[in-house]
């Protein structure tokens, strides 16, 4: 941060000299929104939304950290970490995805706008992208069924139950 090494009475003549607007702009910022880490990018190509598993994922914002801050400051992608709220005595996924897409959708309706001010990267559906690891990976399949229309989800799950047995042949 440019203001690091500037003690507060020297920081507030330079914000008289220098409003906001005039200010260096980090090339990445860091923020806090519904339970979610957001790792912001200057100049955004996508947005990375990363799921972990139960461990990992429990604690996003000290396990993928540096994941998240390579494809901010390298990529010029914006990265949401999502937590992954993991009960060992409710294992019902379902309920967990429900949670996760009510959050995602507060997150991408009310706060990435306003944190972006209203970047046009953030409002494009096909923008946004997943990511995931381990058990964050059938939490992301969950929420894509849930992303489709009420009379496409039960095809799709058909569809899906069908390809899975065909693969595994149960």
């Amino acid at each position: 941060d440019w203001s690091s090494d500037v003690c507060s009475s020297d920081l507030r003549i330079l914000m008289r000299l220098f409003p906001p607007s005039l200010q260096p702009r980090s090339p990445m910022q860091r923020f806090t929104a519904c339970g979610s880490t957001v790792y912001l990018s200057a100049t955004p190509l996508r947005m990375v939304h990363l799921i972990g598993g139960f461990t990992f994922g429990s604690l996003p914002q000290i396990f993928y950290r540096s994941l998240a801050e390579a494809l901010c400051l390298e990529k010029h992608y914006s990265v949401v970490l999502h937590p992954f709220p993991f009960n060992p005595f409710v294992p019902d996924h379902w309920s967990l995805a429900l949670a996760l897409y009510e959050r995602l959708r507060t997150l991408q309706l009310r706060d990435l706008p306003r944190l972006s001010d209203h970047n046009p990267v953030y409002l494009k559906r096909d923008s946004h992208v997943w990511l995931g690891h381990s058990l964050g990976c059938k939490l992301i399949e969950l929420l894509e069924l849930l992303s489709l229309p009420p009379d496409t989800r039960h095809a799709r799950s058909e569809e899906h139950t069908s390809e899975l047995q065909s693969q595994f042949r149960i």
